[in-house]
């Protein structure tokens, strides 16, 4: 049949219907095209079947490895995880009366079976790489500090890492963001899943640590060569730089030390940030000198190292 576009926008066949008539005979088309390639594939679908409800998953690893291994065989037997697996497999063969399916009850009750349980693999596995990823981001980051020539911008990127790896954690541990974690996990466990994520708890923790220890060592560490020089004019020159990296430091140390205290950690390095503070009315004052073009009575030496 030849088929036209409805006024509205849809396509509707021979001229009569609407659009999503259209829609619905493709979805109809799909359908019986997926129920083909089930039948087609029986043994292929009751061997996926199988290893999705019984293969052991011993860690959170595991868990994504077995993930995008089953959507890539999901869909080359046009499964989705989204599906009523029972429903696409009650297949009905032509021409039966009383009526016979392709697949058996106990085929479609394995069906059910390993469903539930590729849920499961798949609710971990995503708790898992949200938060994984976004502290191995973090980390990343606390290693470009190490040595940075800039570390100001550096600090700032590591700022934006701990945001996100923050809000990764939140939306997977934070009830009134995931309040279905509790139940992901129980049913995890119901199934032989891998259901403890104090793992990656211990690795964000671990993240944050880090990253507080590594940006109060590089805040030192600019202290300290603003110190060491003697000539003014070079105190003054370099004073911008050390205060961008006192205050974004700063920042860093007290934005992680929350965080860790709400995880029931200790703030580390308080003592550190409020020391180094101390110093910081001085050397914004000269910064600001520095930045206005003030200059005073260090012409001579000036001179000199020119």
């Amino acid at each position: 049949e030849e088929l036209v576009f409805a006024p509205d926008g849809g396509a509707a066949a021979g001229g009569g219907g609407a659009g999503p008539v259209f829609l619905q005979e493709m979805q109809k088309k799909a359908k019986g095209k997926g129920n083909r390639v089930l039948v087609e594939k029986k043994q292929e679908v009751l061997a996926l079947l199988n290893m999705l409800a019984s293969t052991p998953v011993s860690t959170l690893v595991d868990a994504t490895v077995m993930e995008k291994r089953a959507a890539t065989e999901l869909e080359a037997v046009t499964l989705q995880t989204n599906d009523d697996w029972n429903a696409r497999l009650t297949i009905k063969k032509k021409n039966t009366n009383p009526p016979e399916y392709h697949f058996s009850d106990e085929d479609r009750a394995l069906a059910q079976k390993a469903h539930e349980r590729l849920l499961a693999i798949v609710a971990v596995a995503t708790y898992y790489r949200r938060v994984s990823q976004s502290s191995s981001e973090m980390e990343n980051m606390v290693k470009k500090l190490r040595g940075a020539n800039e570390p100001t911008s550096i600090l700032e990127r590591l700022e934006v890492a701990e945001t996100e790896a923050a809000r990764a954690y939140a939306v997977v541990f934070d009830p009134a963001l995931n309040p279905t974690l509790s139940f992901e996990l129980s049913r995890a466990k119901r199934l032989n899943v891998p259901y403890d994520l104090a793992p990656v708890q211990k690795a964000y923790t671990r993240a944050l640590s880090t990253a507080a220890k590594d940006t109060i060592a590089l805040v030192k560490s600019s202290l300290a060569a603003y110190n060491k020089e003697k000539k003014m004019f070079l105190k003054r020159t370099r004073a911008p730089a050390t205060l961008g990296a006192i205050d974004h430091g700063a920042h860093m140390v007290e934005s992680l030390g929350k965080t860790l205290e709400a995880l029931g950690a200790p703030a580390p390095f308080q003592d550190d940030v409020q020391a180094i503070m101390e110093e910081r009315a001085a050397i914004a004052e000269l910064a600001a000198e520095a930045q206005g073009g003030g200059g005073g009575g260090d012409a001579d030496e000036e001179d000199d190292a020119v």
